[in-house]
């Protein structure tokens, strides 16, 4: 996953596009901190950070499970 956030570049994305319900990824590497929010009708978030976005929580929903 963090390979692939590299390759997305987050660091050098400046998007600010909230909306009544938004969705964020905030990026940390050492000092440094980024985020970017997205979820405004009028803006179209590219489809490989969505996809990004939903691998990530599937992730910590598997994490987050309980078991059985």
């Amino acid at each position: 996953m963090i390979k692939t956030a590299q390759a997305l570049q987050l660091e050098n994305l400046d998007i600010k596009q909230p909306g009544n319900l938004y969705y964020f990824l905030r990026y940390k590497n050492g000092d440094q901190e980024h985020q970017i929010t997205w979820g405004s009708e009028s803006y179209q978030i590219d489809e490989k950070i969505a996809t990004f976005y939903k691998d990530l929580t599937a992730m910590i929903k598997e994490v987050s499970a309980p078991k059985k």
